[in-house]
Formats: structure tokens, sequence, C-alpha cells
């Protein structure tokens, strides 16, 4: 299955993408940190990473091209960020 996951290198999202590698899924992962070295994902081989604050303006038809499924963790942990923002 062709899965789309945001927030891929969160928390969450970093044991649910191990998880749906071992389970031989086809992965894009979008993370605004995906260069961020003390994430347990950096681990994995994944193809499709791509680093992305989904809050930019982004062709998202392009990046769901060929997409089955959208798992979305991504979100805003920081309140100074909604503050400027929202």
């Amino acid at each position: 299955m062709n899965i789309l996951v945001t927030g891929s290198h969160g928390f969450i999202g970093s044991h649910l993408t191990s998880q749906l590698m071992a389970r031989n899924n086809s992965l894009k992962c979008i993370d605004k940190n995906i260069n961020d070295i003390d994430k347990n994902i950096n681990d994995l081989d994944i193809k499709g990473e791509i680093s992305l604050n989904i809050t930019s303006n982004t062709d998202w038809n392009l990046i769901l091209k060929g997409v089955d499924v959208v798992i979305h963790l991504a979100g805003c942990a920081q309140s100074n960020f909604l503050k400027k923002n929202i």
C-alpha cells in the first residue's frame, strides 16, 4: 500500500513509520524536521522523504499522486508559532 505520513519524525510518527515499513508498505514521509539527527526514523531506509512545512504553499496534487492512504500526524507543538500565525 502507498501511504503518506505527515509528522513522520515526531514521537508517534516515527514509531508508526517503523511499523508500516516492517509491513512492507511504500511510504512518503513529510516532516519539517527531516534532517533532525535525534529522531528515531533516520535509521530507516525511506525512499520518499519530503522536508516540508505543511503550512507552506505546496502542490498537494503532486505530493499525493499515487498515494492510497494519508495518515496526518503533523501538528504544531510551539504556542509561539500559533500566536504569530493564527
